[in-house]
């Protein structure tokens, strides 16, 4: 009797460790998520970010970061706000922000950082009688006189002058990056009758 006593306790022993232990590991499966009926965390979506330009083969940035890809080019990242950074010689840096969740795409246009001034006189305002009339003829920007009818100038405001001899014509201009602007000197004639 004694000894089937002490079975008897054992036994209770042995199923209250056993009960501790399976307690245990389920409060370990059920923090992993792999137990019973328990959903696994989301995983991580990710989006796909398509980037073009006007100009191929340009350089894209995300976050300050250099991407291997140019444009065009299509990145997988991970939900969230992004700066993007499109760049190529030759042109101002393009910068956008796009929060990404959903696949988009962004197309960059750049513009080279200057604009262009022509300057033309019409040939019946040249005196024919002159050989090279041209080279009496000063072009200023800025008050700085200018050897070609030709320049690239920073985007904003400039003044103009056309110069010969005791004829002066003088005008300020806006002027944005990446456009082309001519200047056309006419001479216009206005009658008035006073008596």
């Amino acid at each position: 009797m004694g000894s089937k006593g002490c079975h008897t306790g054992f036994g209770v022993r042995l199923a209250i460790v056993a009960f501790v232990l399976l307690a245990g590991a389920a409060a370990v499966a059920a923090q992993s998520g792999t137990f019973g009926n328990s959903a696994r965390p989301p995983a991580v979506r990710s989006y796909r970010l398509t980037v073009t330009s006007n100009v191929r083969n340009a350089e894209i940035w995300i976050d300050g970061v250099r991407q291997r890809q140019t444009t065009p080019a299509t990145l997988t990242l991970r939900p969230g706000t992004y700066t993007v950074e499109v760049e190529a010689r030759g042109y101002q840096t393009w910068r956008t922000r796009v929060t990404l969740d959903s696949n988009q795409t962004v197309h960059a246009v750049l513009v080279p950082p200057r604009a262009t001034i022509l300057l033309e006189i019409p040939s019946q305002f040249l005196n024919d009688r002159v050989r090279d009339p041209w080279r009496l003829i000063d072009f200023y920007l800025d008050d700085r006189l200018q050897r070609h009818t030709r320049i690239e100038v920073d985007p904003g405001y400039h003044r103009i002058a056309i110069v010969s001899g005791g004829l002066r014509i003088e005008q300020e201009f806006h002027f944005e990056a990446g456009r082309t602007y001519t200047i056309e000197a006419i001479l216009r004639l206005v009658l008035s009758d006073r008596r």
